[in-house]
């Protein structure tokens, strides 16, 4: 995370395993790894993600859909 930072590359956090969680913790428990996420890399996101519900596949998708085309116009 630090050297993505001083690199100044993005950087997105999957939270996995959200279906073990119940909602209330799964936002709790994602808000505070965006505040410790912003402390180390104040342009680092974060989601829950899970492959058994696919909560999430479609933000992650997007993101890494995101960072390929802003490659590409590079």
């Amino acid at each position: 995370l630090r050297w993505c930072a001083t690199a100044q590359l993005p950087c997105h956090i999957a939270l996995t395993k959200s279906d073990k969680l119940s909602r209330s913790v799964a936002i709790t428990t994602l808000k505070k790894a965006q505040t410790e996420l912003t402390q180390i890399h104040p342009g680092a996101t974060a989601q829950t993600l899970s492959s058994l519900t696919g909560e999430g596949v479609d933000t992650l998708r997007t993101q890494i859909a995101q960072w390929l085309w802003s490659a590409q116009e590079e």
